[in-house]
């Protein structure tokens, strides 16, 4: 019976140390899961709110010239938001005024696709001062921080709402689930005491553990 008894209380441990583990992990998750969700609403803040400084814009467009990774970055975005320049809708081009070697020009990624050849910016800036606004003249005439503004208030930041909702939901799940698994352990270690307490043994099995399976009669 003694033997019985250790073999039944050694089980009992084991399953208790394995909803205990499961509840560490668990809590871990959730607090990951908090931060996670911080970090999605500050991040949505920091685009609602966060403007690029004149000084840093500027800067950035005059190494366009002298650094070849800021070159190929400015290409880049240029061509594949349909962009040219910073700031502005409509007039966004006018910012390279000074940036490049000829005060008029602009990036040849400014150019429309189907215009795209070597030399296509050259003059632009003064042939757009002479065209109305709404008139095509070869360039993409937003500024780039407006569409990308645009892009990540259209795409991003639903996301990112949508993704922290989710994530207080799950965290919510596993809070609960914790706590449950932590109010079953503790409800083991009570009645194991008071079995031990009253009787010296522990009297079955199917108090302690979950039944794996049922019979039942019609």
């Amino acid at each position: 019976m003694l033997r019985s008894d250790r073999g039944l209380l050694l089980i009992i441990f084991l399953f208790r140390g394995l909803i205990s583990l499961i509840a560490v992990f668990l809590s871990v998750a959730f607090l990951g899961q908090l931060f996670s969700v911080f970090s999605a609403i500050e991040l949505r803040n920091t685009i609602g709110h966060n403007i690029v400084p004149e000084l840093e814009l500027d800067e950035f467009m005059n190494a366009y010239r002298t650094d070849e990774g800021v070159k190929a970055e400015w290409d880049a975005m240029q061509s594949q938001l349909r962009c040219c320049g910073g700031r502005e809708y409509g007039t966004g081009y006018t910012t390279w005024t000074n940036k490049l070697d000829n005060k008029d020009d602009v990036p040849d990624s400014c150019c429309h696709a189907d215009t795209r050849e070597e030399g296509c910016g050259r003059g632009k800036i003064t042939r757009g001062s002479g065209f109305g606004a709404r008139q095509d003249f070869g360039i993409w005439k937003d500024g780039c921080l407006e569409i990308l503004k645009q892009k990540m208030r259209d795409d991003i930041m639903p996301f990112l709402m949508i993704y922290a909702g989710l994530g207080v939901l799950l965290a919510l799940v596993e809070l609960i689930t914790v706590v449950l698994a932590c109010a079953y352990v503790a409800q083991i270690g009570r009645r194991i005491r008071r079995d031990w307490e009253r009787t010296g043994n522990i009297r079955n099995e199917e108090e302690y553990l979950p039944a794996l399976s049922k019979e039942t009669n019609f």
